[in-house]
């Protein structure tokens, strides 16, 4: 039972860890994602790229349009033009229209719900893995991907982000991957395709927790006052000592 113990928090640990540690000991780089919870045209992207790319496969069970909407600033017409792509209600869950027995059929798998997959696995493994894909004749759809080995995931942003090929170096003696080349350039060059990524990861991160934009807004009123506080209460400290010597 003590050992049991023990490896139940050696594994805890290990996936508490900060990811570029974890990426170091596989020889794979994770990429930084700049998180930005108050760019709200970075969220509306982030937001059509899911709808238009993820939500054919993906739900976001634990999401519901309207909050989208009214987080976001859309107008319920704005909302169905970029958002509710496959129809449904302002104040349904956002469920994917793929059918588990169809996904099953097609992939091996039910693709996860993504709702809090950014707390889950972080904004750094999210961004990495969307633009981990590389080609692998080995596998089923012919990619693989150098954060999730064997992904039952097929590469669905091969036309914007072309095609790539690993890079392996030796380390330790082993042959490891630790990168990857471009040899079929897509329609977004790695800038462009980088910055599709960083807005689908950011609305991602938001999703997972909603919360978070009002508490940043709040945080920031909080503060203010504070600050104004702060002076008021030296003014009056001032004025009250300024006869004690």
């Amino acid at each position: 039972m003590k050992h049991f113990h023990s490896c139940w928090c050696c594994l805890l640990l290990l996936g508490l860890s900060w990811s570029p540690l974890w990426a170091a000991e596989t020889g794979y780089r994770l990429d930084r994602a700049q998180i930005r919870i108050t760019d709200i045209e970075s969220l509306r992207r982030g937001a059509n790229i899911f709808a238009t790319n993820c939500l054919s496969c993906h739900s976001l069970g634990y999401m519901r349009y309207n909050r989208i909407g009214k987080d976001l600033g859309w107008t319920n017409d704005e909302l169905r033009q970029n958002v509710m792509l496959y129809g449904g209600g302002i104040y349904d869950p956002i469920i994917t229209p793929l059918a588990e027995d169809a996904a099953l059929d097609a992939y091996g798998v039910v693709p996860p719900d993504l709702t809090l997959r950014a707390r889950l696995r972080s904004p750094d493994w999210l961004l990495s893995y969307l633009k981990g894909f590389y080609r692998d004749a080995d596998r089923p759809s012919g990619f693989n991907n150098a954060i999730f080995a064997d992904t039952a995931m097929p590469n669905i942003l091969t036309s914007l982000q072309g095609i790539q090929e690993p890079v392996y170096t030796e380390i330790h003696g082993e042959q490891q991957l630790t990168g990857l080349k471009t040899v079929i350039p897509g329609t977004l060059n790695r800038k462009e395709f980088h910055n599709q990524m960083s807005d689908l990861v950011n609305f991602m991160d938001y999703v997972s927790e909603p919360a978070k934009l009002q508490r940043v807004r709040l945080g920031w009123k909080v503060l203010l006052f504070l600050f104004v506080l702060i002076i008021l209460s030296y003014l009056v400290k001032r004025e009250y000592w300024k006869d004690i010597k």
